[in-house]
Parts: structure tokens; C-alpha cells; sequence
């Protein structure tokens, strides 16, 4: 039993909820209950992710103790000839993220509206942002990334220093608008938002493409098309209807538009890169029932109109 001074977890809430209303109380409770079973959850995993760790590596040492000496030998020349691939693999995609970071098309991500989200949105967009600094770094053909308005000390800085790595990040960051930045390019300059009339048909190397970087639960309406406008600059959206079903509550992330952007420039297919940077979640069971179809009627051999 818990003695008058002890602070229960129960008189903790009540303290730090006197004064609210009971709808926020509520939300409280609730967003309260969601942290302690996320933190649950990643305990658990992290126990399983382990666990398997240990097994693999049991299986491994007892496989190599029933190895005669010739076997061991093959086994150590396959591993030197994989790290030696991996190793080539590591250089090369280095290479070339070195080189589209000094001379590779520009994609602009426009962080400049980190006053006007929330803190738990902020950190979602930051994620958003690693993810796809990792894709793009990854790619077969990678872009220069330009991280714009991004203020010293400001709200969107800030958010970019929590992630960890980020100072080693191969990008341009700037507080200037993109509109300043290119300022001899303005008339290349095209704004990427769902909101635009007209659909990109194909994507144009001598065109400097820009993402709005902001999360913000459809709080602020066609806020980066009315920027653009403001702005003078070109608008267009990704022709994501004409090849994907999306589900009713789908929202395509930062990252995910960057994803389809390069799989683009990769494969010179729209559905295609919408099939691979989409996840299938976000797509209607139909559509991606359809997909999947047309992915085993393409593995299977055809038989010939020729008799």
C-alpha cells in the first residue's frame, strides 16, 4: 500500500490533467496508453530480434563444426568474395552520391513549414526526411537534394539535428527559398503537390522539381499549391490515379515521392514506379490483387500464337 507521500501513478495523471476538460482528459489518457504500449512493443521486438540472432548464430557454429577442412576453406573463400562485392557495391554507390550531390539534377524538399506543425508531425517529417535521403543514396540514379528554408535555430533545423547522422548527410541545406536559390532558374522550377490541375506526363531532367516538406493531417488546405501561385512558379501532380487505386485514407509521404521519383527516372514507366514505391497497404486490396496478377502472368512463360 502506497503512503501518503508516494506518488502514484493515478495521483500523477490527475495533477497533470487539473484544469482540463474531459475530452482532453480522455486524449490524454488515450495518447498516454498508446506511448506505454509503444514502448512495450519495441521492448518485445527487441527481445525477438535477439533471440533469433542467438539461434542463427548457434545454427551457424554447429554447421561449421561438421565442416572437414575443405568445406571451411570454400565457405572462407565465399565470404572474402561477398565482402569483396559489398565492398565494390559500397564504393560505387558512394561514387555516385558524391557525384549527383555536386553536379546531379536538383530536388528540392521546401522544409519551410516547420512553424506550422505540430511537434509529433515535425518529428514524423524528419523521419520521412531519412528515409528518403536513404533511398536517394541507394539509387541506381540519385538526385541533388537541396533541404530549403531550413532557418539556423528554427523549429525544421532543430528537428534535422535530433536525427542522428545528419551532419554527414551528402545535401545542400539552406534558409533561402528555393525561388532565391534558383533564381536564374525560376522559369524550371515546378512545384510537386496533389492539389494541381495538370498531371507531369513524363519528368524533365532540365526541370528543378520541388516537394513541400510538411505533415499536417489536412489541417492547412492547398497550402503549397497557393505558395507556388503566390510565387509565380509551375504546378503539377504525379499521375498517380491514372495507374494506382489508392485507398479512401491514403496520403503519399515525403519519402514516397521521392521514392517515385527515382524509380521513374530508373525504370521510364509510371505504374511501374508507383507499383514500387507505394506500399501495397496503401493501395486498394483490387489494385493490388490486379498487380500481382499481371506480376505472375509476366513470370510465367507464354505460350506461343504460332501453331
Amino acid at each position: 500500500m502506497a503512503s501518503k507521500g508516494t506518488e502514484t501513478p493515478k495521483k500523477r495523471f490527475a495533477m497533470e490533467t487539473n484544469g482540463m476538460s474531459k475530452t482532453q482528459r480522455k486524449k490524454m489518457a488515450k495518447r498516454a496508453q498508446r506511448e506505454a504500449g509503444k514502448a512495450d512493443r519495441k521492448a518485445r521486438d527487441k527481445a525477438r530480434r535477439k533471440e533469433k540472432k542467438q539461434k542463427r548464430a548457434q545454427e551457424a557454429q554447429a554447421a561449421w563444426q561438421e565442416m572437414n577442412e575443405a568445406e571451411r576453406a570454400e565457405r572462407r573463400r565465399q565470404a572474402a568474395a561477398a565482402r569483396e562485392t559489398r565492398n565494390r557495391e559500397e564504393m560505387d554507390r558512394r561514387k555516385r552520391s558524391e557525384e549527383a550531390f555536386e553536379s546531379g539534377t536538383p530536388l528540392v524538399l521546401d522544409l519551410a513549414f516547420g512553424e506550422m506543425m505540430r511537434e509529433q508531425e515535425r518529428c514524423s517529417l524528419g523521419s520521412q526526411l531519412m528515409f528518403a535521403y536513404a533511398s536517394n543514396s541507394r539509387a541506381r540514379q540519385p538526385m541533388s537534394l537541396w533541404m530549403t528554408g531550413v532557418e539556423e535555430g528554427g523549429e525544421m533545423d532543430g528537428a534535422l539535428k535530433r536525427l542522428c547522422g545528419t551532419d554527414r548527410w551528402l545535401v545542400h541545406k539552406t534558409k533561402q527559398c528555393y525561388v532565391e536559390q534558383f533564381k536564374d532558374r525560376k522559369q524550371d522550377l515546378v512545384y510537386l503537390t496533389a492539389d494541381a490541375e495538370e498531371e507531369i506526363p513524363q519528368l524533365d531532367d532540365q526541370k528543378i522539381y520541388i516537394i513541400g516538406g510538411i505533415v499536417d493531417r489536412n489541417r492547412h488546405k492547398n497550402v503549397t499549391l497557393d505558395k507556388a501561385k503566390e510565387q509565380g512558379i509551375a504546378t503539377a501532380r504525379l499521375p498517380v490515379h491514372q495507374h494506382v487505386q489508392l485507398s479512401a485514407s491514403a496520403v503519399l509521404t515525403v519519402n514516397q515521392v521521392v521514392d517515385i521519383l527515382l524509380a521513374y527516372r530508373e525504370l521510364k514507366d509510371w505504374k511501374a514506379a508507383l507499383v514500387r514505391a507505394i506500399p501495397e497497404r496503401k493501395r486498394t486490396f483490387q489494385e493490388a490483387e490486379e498487380t500481382d496478377l499481371e506480376r505472375t502472368s509476366t513470370a510465367q512463360p507464354q505460350k506461343s500464337t504460332m501453331e
